[in-house]
Parts: C-alpha cells; sequence; structure tokens
C-alpha cells in the first residue's frame, strides 16, 4: 500500500494533467490529495472526512483513452480504414493508441499541454514505463513461479504477444512511419508496455447499450485494497463454510465483507463521466480538512473480487499476508481418447455445457476455493471420467430426462448428485491424487521456511519478486491442501456408511 510522502507539485506531469481534466470538465473533490509513494506509485489520499458513497472524482467519458477516441482521432483513422478488421479486438486499438501517445512524447519530452495531435499524450507521461508483473520478471525470477498457473499463462501470453506484434503492431508501424516517430522503431517492448497498461488500468463500463472498457485519467492512480483499507471482517468462515459443488461463478460471492469494484467505480450516465465513489468513511475523526498528511487516510479502490495471483498477474503485486479474503486455484483435468469408454464419456461432456467448457477458462476464480470448497463442474467432470458402464446408463438416462422435460443440461442437473458409491469414492480418491500433485507438497517446507524469512526481513520490498512467487504458492498449496483434507473426510464418512 502506498505511504504518506511529499505531495506532488502541479508543475510536474500529474499537476499538468489534474489542471487539463478540470478545464475540460472534470471534478476533483477538494477533500483528497495525490502523494507518491515507494510500492504503489502514486496514491489518493483523503485530507478531510469523507462520507461513504461521495464522490470523489469525476471525469467525462471525453477524456478517457477508448477504442472509439483512437479509432475516430483524426490523425490515426486512417490505420482503421485500412485495417478495418481491427476493431473487433479493442484492445488492440488501445494498445496502437497508447504506443502512438508514447511515440509522441518521445518527440515532445516536455510538451505539458493536451494537443490536438495527440489528445492522451498527458496521460501517458502520467503512467508508469514498467511493471512488476511476471511479463516483466527475468526467467530465473519466473522459474520461480514454475508449477503455477501463472507460470504457464505468463509463457503463453508472452508467444501470443510476440506473434500478434510480428503480424498486426509491426506491419501498421511500418505504413505509418509519421504516426509513430519517436526515437527509434517501435518494439516488442513498446507493445509489451501498452498491453499492460490496458490490463491493469482499463475499466469496463456499459456505455449507451455497449460495453466497453477505457483507461481513465486520474482514477486510474487509484490503488486497490478489497476491504478499502479496513481490517477484513470474519470473511473466512463464510469461505470455510461455503459448500463443495458451489458454482464457481457463485462461490466469489459466498465470501461476506468485501466491497465490490461498483460499490467505487461508477458510470454516470446523466454526466457521461466516470466517477470514484468512496467505498467507505474516510477520516471520520477529522473535525476538519488537514494539512498535516501523517492524518490523512489513503482511498482506495476495489479492481474487482481478485485472488493473490490474479493481483500479481495483472496487476504486479499481492496484499500483505492474510489480507485478502479471496482466493482460487484454477485446476482442470482431461478426458483421454485412451480412457475405457471414451465416445461415451465425451457425449456426456458433450451434452453438458458446463463440463463442456471446463478446462478452457483460466480466471483465477478458481475450481477450488479457499476453505477446500471443490467446484461443481470439477466434480462432475471427474465423476464422468471415472464412471462405469452402469454409471453411463445413468448419467445418459439423466440427459434423456432433461430433454424430456426442457430442462437445461447443467451440472446440477445431470452430474452434480453422486452416481454410484463406487463412482463417488473413486471421484473423491482421483481428486486427491490431483490436487495433491498440483500442490508439489515436496516444496512446501523450503517455500514456507523461505516465505518466512522475506516477510520478517524488513529490507525486503513488498514489490519483491521471490517474495511475490512465494507468496503465491504457498498460497494456493494452502488452498489445494484445505480441500484435500475435506476430500479425505468425505471419502472416510463415504467408507463408513
Amino acid at each position: 500500500m502506498a505511504t504518506n510522502e511529499e505531495p506532488l507539485s502541479s508543475g510536474d506531469a500529474l499537476g499538468a494533467l489534474l489542471e487539463e481534466c478540470r478545464a475540460a470538465g472534470a471534478v476533483f473533490s477538494e477533500k483528497v490529495a495525490f502523494q507518491l509513494s515507494e510500492d504503489a506509485g502514486v496514491g489518493v489520499f483523503a485530507k478531510d472526512r469523507v462520507a461513504r458513497g461521495e464522490v470523489l472524482m469525476s471525469v467525462p467519458y471525453s477524456l478517457c483513452i477508448s477504442a472509439r477516441a483512437v479509432s475516430e482521432h483524426e490523425l490515426l483513422k486512417e490505420i482503421f480504414v485500412d485495417n478495418p478488421g481491427l476493431l473487433n479486438y479493442p484492445d488492440e486499438v488501445l494498445a496502437l493508441g497508447l504506443i502512438y501517445a508514447m511515440k509522441y512524447n518521445e518527440a515532445h519530452p516536455h510538451e505539458l499541454t493536451v494537443s490536438a495531435a495527440c489528445p492522451w499524450a498527458l496521460h501517458v507521461k502520467t503512467m508508469p514505463m514498467t511493471f512488476n508483473t511476471p511479463l516483466y520478471w527475468a526467467e530465473p525470477e519466473l522459474e520461480r513461479l514454475r508449477g503455477h498457473n501463472i507460470y504457464h499463462l505468463t509463457r503463453m501470453l508472452k508467444r501470443q504477444m510476440l506473434e500478434d506484434f510480428r503480424s498486426i503492431i509491426a506491419p501498421i508501424a511500418s505504413n505509418y512511419p509519421a504516426l509513430f516517430a519517436g526515437d527509434g522503431p517501435v518494439e516488442l517492448d513498446h507493445y509489451v508496455w501498452a498491453l499492460s497498461v490496458v490490463y491493469s488500468r482499463a475499466l469496463e463500463l456499459e456505455r449507451r447499450g455497449e460495453v466497453e472498457r477505457c483507461v481513465v485519467p486520474v482514477l486510474d492512480m487509484v490503488n486497490h485494497h478489497p476491504f478499502l483499507g479496513l481490517e477484513p471482517p470474519a470473511t473466512a468462515a463464510a469461505a470455510d463454510g461455503a459448500a463443495d459443488g458451489a458454482s464457481v461463478f457463485q462461490l466469489a460471492t459466498a465470501l461476506g465483507g468485501a466491497a465490490a469494484a461498483r460499490d467505487t467505480f461508477h458510470y454516470d450516465e446523466a454526466t457521461d463521466a466516470m466517477q470514484l465513489l468512496a467505498g467507505r468513511e474516510y477520516c471520520g475523526a477529522l473535525a476538519a480538512a488537514t494539512s498535516d498528511a501523517s492524518q490523512w487516510e489513503e482511498v482506495f479502490a476495489v479492481y474487482g473480487a481478485y485472488s493473490d495471483a490474479k493481483l500479481l498477474y495483472s496487476y504486479g503485486f499481492v496484499l500483505p499476508q492474510g489480507l485478502n479474503p479471496f482466493g482460487g486455484v484454477d485446476v482442470y483435468t482431461k478426458l483421454q481418447p485412451t480412457a475405457r469408454a471414451f465416445e461415451r464419456k465425451q457425449r456426456v461432456i458433450d451434452a453438458v455445457a458446463g463440463l463442456r467448457a471446463l478446462g478452457s477458462r483460466y480466471d483465477f476464480v478458481g475450481t477450488v476455493q479457499r476453505g477446500g470448497a471443490v467446484a461443481e463442474e470439477l466434480l462432475g467432470y471427474v465423476r464422468v471420467l471415472q464412471a462405469t458402464d452402469a454409471d453411463l446408463d445413468e448419467l445418459e438416462q439423466r440427459l434423456r430426462m432433461a430433454n424430456a422435460t426442457n430442462t437445461p443440461r447443467s451440472v446440477a442437473a445431470i452430474a452434480q448428485a453422486p452416481l454410484s458409491p463406487a463412482n463417488e469414492a473413486a471421484t473423491l480418491r482421483s481428486l486427491t491424487e490431483l490436487l495433491l500433485a498440483r500442490a508439489r507438497v515436496e516444496a512446501a517446507q523450503e517455500e514456507t521456511r523461505r516465505l518466512g524469512e522475506l516477510l520478517l526481513d524488513e529490507a525486503v520490498s513488498a514489490q519483491d519478486r521471490e517474495l511475490l512467487a512465494l507468496s503465491v504458492q504457498c498460497a494456493d498449496r494452502a488452498l489445494l491442501l484445505a480441500a484435500v483434507d475435506r476430500l479425505r473426510e468425505r471419502l472416510a464418512a463415504l467408507e463408513q456408511r
């Protein structure tokens, strides 16, 4: 989290951006100030009493970096006339706009006003030019994440970025050299930076019936905290009480007390502006505004119900130990062509959307959740994998009943209920083995010991990459082993019947 240091002066890029935004209709409450911090860049702080729900910032949509703004800009629209297919990929459009602004700033390093030639260049000057996400980690640093989903997703993303840069970005930069003239040619690093900005700073909003993403000046500086800086309520108990078989889309909401993104980021249709709302009361003890920065409180936003793994992958940080109520591990398995009764099992999987889609989604919500809950999709899938001919007869009968009664062929209707005692026992044993392999228990003792050393070392920054890697590895292992314990308990109870 950010720390109180000297306020930013009005002469720098942020001060100039605030002035230009105000001149264009943005409103920033006099109750907030902007400060630099060592670990979190710029933070937003309350210096006077703020009520929950109070509007602290309001920034017109016209000032945002959006796919619409980029594709309709007078100097850039030719690119999209010549390449209309790009409009189907808004992240690529945003990335091109950001690269254009970066190169414009290279050519105009001292410009601190908004130019018609590049309306968002000043905004880009306030952005970090590097990130602490695993995309930026050196190979030895990334190796500390081996075995974790982040490791595989980062490698996949790097390959995809390289392919897209070569096939999309580099040819466009070459075909329109005057638009991307700066200190040198457009490089892969520029594209990686631009997409990192999109992934970490773009907000989603529904505007005039369309859902779009945009990067909002100044609002993109607010730091994340799921409880908006308050001590967490008793969310662990809520998570631990979540039942096995709950949907992966419902498990996250089983945690009571954490604020949602909509509690802090809001699109106001009446003013066509993005707003920052106070998710809670700040500086409640103050009788009046103070210039004493030691009494200020940082104002937080909620990016989403994100686990530390998601925060590290997309934003490059994790929350301090014990403060994140959200956690989930994406664990999947797959029916192999060599499996007995492969064709019958595959037909069942294909007939149930929740099973068919399993393994294609890595969203960090997880099929294994905090408290050891296992999602119904994963349980159902393994039941099919372990099915005997008699079990498959039962599954096919359930499908016929669903069709006859026009019941949706959901996991709950088809594969949530046990098929037979033997199938359930085989399912629980198979899942236990799968989760133990994923937990890498052989590394537990050393990784836990090293994480403890780093947490106790005051010289180690919260952005230390070994600390970040070990934090997510140990957190995921704890979730997986909690699930193993619950599966073993269920198996023991089943065998006693």
